[in-house]
């Protein structure tokens, strides 16, 4: 661990620490989706569209490909996907 943490610091990367909490045990991904909904700025009154715009929005940023890439984030994050906009996970 001390030689990630020392190689992110030489890099200049961002560390970013998260940590579980006895409210979400159900979910050994709750730190992570909650990391990335703060991240894209999702508020509770944003409606699925918008919250996809936000994430079709942010994949570029960080080179992750739009085709794949979002559908996999969507549904960790539970936005729905219009149908025949992105192909199935499975495939």
């Amino acid at each position: 661990m001390k030689t990630l943490r020392a190689y992110v610091r030489r890099e200049g990367l961002t560390r970013v620490a998260l940590r579980g909490s006895p409210y979400h045990t159900n979910s050994a991904l709750y730190p992570v989706i909650a990391h990335v909904q703060q991240a894209l700025r999702f508020a509770r009154h944003d409606t699925a569209e918008e919250k996809l715009a936000k994430l079709e929005q942010a994949l570029p940023a960080i080179e992750f490909a739009p085709t794949r890439g979002c559908a996999l984030m969507a549904a960790l994050l539970a936005v729905p996907l219009p149908d025949g906009r992105y192909p199935p996970l499975h495939t």
